[in-house]
């Protein structure tokens, strides 16, 4: 009749009403428990005499003192030695705090606050969710909420069968094998992908429905279930799923998981190179560093895999830079060099010549080289004087405004090459779309597909054709202002502001209208480039060069005097439909296949 007793009945009353409760084989489990408990602390204490043995303490009964978990749990130490994750460092210990309050509620005579174990954890890849999962798993059991350690992970996909109702029965076959265990579902929010609420996918309607059904989320349940994802994502399936799941999940008691930061990532750096037995620089670290910091950019930045990736290949390009001698020692082989971790690494310092150099096939461009140049410079300065983060003293939107085949997608291409070489794009790559790839017929989905496409194009340059079209003429129904509004709003956000070039293309005067439909429009693409018609002079000039790039070693079978071709291009020129560059390297095409062609 003792406190104890009374504490371990209330326990296992607790679960009595639910279908899986197990009676007479509960009360075996709980003694057993009771058991391990004391063989755990009589080894510990070094118990000799037989009479220890037939003794059962309070730690016996209801495990160690929730408060002294941490100090004696050897998976909350390796936590606390992981690189960050002060968040969710903290989330366990408030955790541990809870349940140490029911502990003493409970020797009080007070009922327990209920305490769900079930958590969401949020974040992006590599920010070593898996892993603190396991090591969550262990904690709980150490605190003695658990039956087990084990961790049984999962994708949503595990969960889907193609044949109707069999996927209900597979998810309470893993409910029920994750018993005493920790079950992490990632990937979690592709169990939200039910399509449009008018008509939700039943398969994974089932399954939302399976979890509700199953998880209440109490101690007694003896299991942990763990959703991971992304945010934005697991939001959006909470708000299209079955109710109850938010409720069993709530995101304000969610663990989140931070990006590592510049600092955490370097200390990751040197503790991979150091587990690897490798040996890196100062210089070839701030490299390695600069790459990783073009990475984070990108939409599929991987944190501390990010890491990883690097090291794979800067030690690949380590055996090559080493293949060339002879026989290597062995402290060569453990150094990594600027280069292996990445083979320019010495872009960022090139003369202003180079933009010249880029730029060199193209006529009519020495205003932009100009401009080029200058934010060059103004990158340099800036991190000599150590003003702070350059990308805040340069534009990273653009407008576009001319004619066609000005060179206007050619130029984006080459602003991606400058900007990577800066340090500020993850990729050179152009992602190329038109105002209709950002508007849907449907109301609602216009901000959904605009989102998509910037999504696609983090780290990169979006180059946006006849962007004009966003601005649709008076009285036309489109949904286009949408687009506009959510680019708007997107160009705000920390996790797109000047992590993307994103350049609007179109007519000058429509380009003008267009910039007059949403005032947001004109703060945030500020930085315009003109393009203008190329002269006969520029035609002309343009023209002999790609002839010559294509038949240089062969004799032009004639010559035409270069002013009869620049007459010609006076009156092309007049036409409305007149294309420049583009019409010119149609025609340098075509002069060459005649040259080739004839005897």
């Amino acid at each position: 009749n003792g406190p104890c007793t009374k504490i371990m009945i209330e326990r296992m009353a607790t679960g009595r009403d639910t279908k899986n409760f197990g009676n007479v084989w509960l009360i075996d489990k709980t003694i057993d428990k009771i058991l391990q408990r004391q063989n755990a602390r009589l080894i510990r204490e070094k118990a000799t005499t037989y009479d220890s043995s037939f003794c059962l303490t309070q730690e016996d009964f209801t495990g160690s003192l929730p408060s002294k978990v941490l100090e004696n749990s050897e998976s909350w130490k390796k936590l606390q030695r992981m690189v960050g994750l002060k968040s969710v460092k903290s989330s366990i210990e408030f955790l541990i705090a809870q349940l140490q309050w029911n502990h003493e509620r409970q020797h009080e005579g007070i009922p327990p606050i209920d305490t769900s174990l079930n958590r969401l954890f949020l974040g992006n890849p590599g920010t070593g969710k898996t892993t603190v999962a396991k090591l969550y798993g262990q904690i709980l059991a150490d605190a003695g909420v658990l039956s087990g350690s084990e961790v049984l992970v999962k994708t949503a996909a595990d969960f889907i069968h193609s044949c109707f109702g069999k996927s209900e029965k597979i998810t309470k076959g893993i409910l029920n094998a994750a018993k005493g265990k920790v079950l992490v579902i990632d990937e979690a929010y592709m169990l939200g992908d039910c399509g449009n609420q008018d008509s939700p996918d039943p398969i994974r309607t089932g399954i939302v429905d399976t979890l509700v059904s199953e998880i209440q989320g109490g101690c007694s349940e003896d299991r942990c279930v763990i959703l991971v994802g992304y945010r934005r994502q697991m939001e959006e399936m909470f708000r299209v799923t079955n109710p109850g799941l938010a409720r069993r999940f709530p995101i304000s008691s969610a663990f989140e998981f931070e990006d590592y930061t510049k600092e955490e990532l370097r200390e990751i750096l040197e503790l991979k190179l150091a587990n690897q037995a490798l040996v890196a620089s100062d210089k070839a670290k701030d490299v390695a560093m600069e790459v990783l910091g073009r990475a984070r950019n990108s939409a599929s930045f991987g944190n501390a895999g990010e890491v990883d990736n690097l090291l794979d290949r800067a030690k690949l390009h380590q055996h090559k830079r080493l293949a060339n001698m002879a026989t290597p020692d062995v402290k060569a082989l453990q150094i990594l060099e600027p280069e292996d971790m990445d083979e320019d690494f010495e872009r960022a310092d090139r003369p202003t010549a180079a933009v010249k150099e880029l730029f060199n096939d193209m006529v009519g461009s020495d205003a932009l080289v100009e401009k080029l140049e200058g934010w060059q410079r103004t990158v340099k300065n800036v991190k000599v004087l150590k003003l702070g983060d350059p990308r805040d003293y340069i534009p990273f939107n653009f407008l576009f405004r001319g004619p066609p085949g000005t060179g206007k997608t050619t130029t984006a291409r080459k602003m991606g090459k400058i900007f990577y070489d800066l340090g500020f794009l993850a990729t050179t790559e152009v992602v190329e779309c038109s105002a209709t790839d950002l508007i849907s017929k449907w109301i609602g989905d216009t901000a959904i597909k605009t989102q998509k496409v910037f999504e696609k194009a983090l780290g990169k340059v979006l180059f946006v054709d006849e962007a004009y079209q966003l601005s649709p003429p008076t009285g036309y129904r489109t949904h286009a202002p949408e687009a506009v509004g959510e680019m708007v709003a997107l160009l705000t956000r920390d996790d797109f502001r000047n992590k993307l070039v994103v350049i609007l293309a179109g007519y000058e005067q429509e380009i003008d209208k267009l910039m007059a439909t949403n005032p947001g429009l004109n703060s945030r693409f500020a930085d315009s480039v003109n393009f203008q018609h190329l002269t006969s002079t520029q035609c002309t000039e343009l023209l002999i060069k790609s002839i010559k790039m294509q038949i240089e070693p062969l004799p032009l079978m004639k010559t035409v005097p270069v002013a009869i071709i620049r007459n010609n291009f006076k009156e092309l020129a007049s036409l409305p439909f007149w294309g420049n560059a583009r019409d010119v390297q149609t025609l340098a095409k075509t002069v060459t296949s005649k040259t080739l062609a004839s005897e």
